[in-house]
């Protein structure tokens, strides 16, 4: 009798684990975006020079990557890593597997924020997800970078 209570229990409180630790890596994902996108406006305008993210999605994941230099000056892959031409000065990146649970995705495949102003072209919507939890990150004609919610998980997010 004892052994299947406790079989219940387990039942019921491992996947309720798994997902509050799924959320809170959505979350902290979403965090690290958001001071990412930041970094490159500042960035941007200090330098005097375009700041680019580049967002790809492919069988093995996603990833994102945050460079000076060219538009197609660095890429990324979940199989392959990060790699930059030799012009091109490489800010961040980041590599999501699919295994993980966890991905990126944009309605921009490229945004650049301008080393004049630190305003962005295209404006941006960038999702992070994991499992029922998604975050955005939408960065506005101005760069400015607001996070919300879809799918009112994190909680810490407020409703898109």
């Amino acid at each position: 009798m004892a052994a299947a209570v406790t079989a219940t229990a387990a039942s019921t409180v491992v996947p309720a684990v798994a997902d509050l630790a799924l959320r809170h890596r959505v979350e902290a994902v979403s965090n690290v975006l958001r001071a990412e996108l930041q970094r490159a406006r500042t960035q941007a305008v200090t330098l005097s020079e375009p700041v680019r993210l580049q967002i790809r999605t492919d069988a093995g994941g996603s990833c994102y990557v945050l460079h000076t230099g060219a538009v197609n000056a660095c890429s990324c892959s979940s199989g392959q890593g990060t790699s930059c031409d030799a012009e091109a000065a490489l800010m961040g990146a980041a590599t999501f597997l699919k295994q993980d649970g966890i991905s990126i995705k944009s309605n921009s495949k490229t945004i650049s924020f301008s080393g004049s102003f630190g305003t962005v072209t295209p404006t941006a919507s960038i999702e992070v997800t994991g499992g029922r939890h998604a975050a955005k990150a939408i960065v506005n004609v101005m760069g400015r970078v607001r996070q919300c919610t879809s799918t009112g998980s994190p909680r810490a997010l407020p409703p898109c």
